[in-house]
C-alpha cells in the first residue's frame, strides 16, 4: 500500500483509506510492531546518541569519573541529548535555524521542505500514541532515507532532516537550487508495507 500522509494533501478523499491503514497498523501482530522502524528504517540520529552514551561510560570506566576525559564525552553526550529530539534521533529545531544561517554565511543556496503528518490523528485514534508514535519514527525512517538519497558530497549538496515538533519536520538542502523539488521526488519514491506507516 503507497499512501501520502507526509504532505498532508487531499485529505477528504483519502481518509477512509487512511483510517484503514491506521487500523491495520493498531491490529499489526506484536511480532511486527517490535520491529519497528529501528530495523525497517533505521534512525542515525539514534545512533549517534547511543555511540555518545558509549564513549561517556568507557572514559568514566577507563578514566574515572572525575577525569578530563570522562567529563568531556560526558558533556558531548550531554550537548547531543538536548540538540536531538529522544523518539527519533533528529535535531530540533533550533539546529535548524542554526545551521541554515551558517550555510548562508558561506553564501551556499538553500531551500527547505517542511512536513505535517496531518493523518497522524488517526493513528493516535486506532492504535493510541504507541502506534502513533511508531508513525512519527517511521516517517523519520523515510524522511532520513529521502535526505540520503538527495545529498551528493562531489556536488557539494547537502540534505538534513529536524523535527520541529508534534508532527511537523523540515528537510534542509544547500548547495542546490532545486533541492526542494529533489526531496519531494525522493519521499514521494519511499512507501512501507500494509500495516505500517503510509507515506510518500
Amino acid at each position: 500500500i503507497v499512501e501520502s500522509v507526509l504532505k498532508g494533501m487531499g485529505e477528504g478523499s483519502r481518509v477512509g483509506e487512511v483510517q484503514r491503514i491506521a487500523k491495520q497498523a493498531a491490529e499489526a501482530p506484536k511480532r511486527q510492531e517490535s520491529i519497528g522502524a529501528k530495523e525497517a528504517f533505521p534512525l542515525p540520529g539514534k545512533a549517534v546518541l547511543a555511540e555518545k552514551r558509549s564513549e561517556a561510560e568507557r572514559a568514566e570506566k577507563e578514566f574515572g569519573p572525575e577525569s578530563p576525559q570522562a567529563r568531556k564525552a560526558k558533556a558531548e553526550f550531554e550537548l547531543e541529548k538536548v540538540k536531538r529530539d529522544p523518539s527519533t534521533g533528529l535535531e530540533k529545531k533550533r539546529s535548524y535555524f542554526f545551521d541554515l544561517q551558517e550555510k548562508l554565511k558561506e553564501g551556499k543556496e538553500c531551500s527547505a521542505v517542511f512536513i505535517d503528518m496531518a493523518f497522524l490523528k488517526y493513528f493516535d485514534r486506532e492504535g493510541g500514541t504507541e502506534v502513533g508514535n511508531d508513525a512519527i519514527k517511521r516517517a523519520a525512517g523515510v524522511l532520513e532515507k529521502a535526505a540520503q538519497e538527495v545529498m551528493d558530497e562531489d556536488k557539494g549538496i547537502d540534505a538534513k532532516v529536524y523535527r520541529f515538533g508534534g508532527d511537523e519536520f523540515s528537510i534542509s538542502v544547500s548547495g542546490s537550487a532545486s533541492g526542494a523539488e529533489k526531496i519531494k521526488a525522493a519521499i514521494e519514491r519511499r512507501s512501507f508495507e500494509a500495516g505500517t506507516v503510509p507515506a510518500g
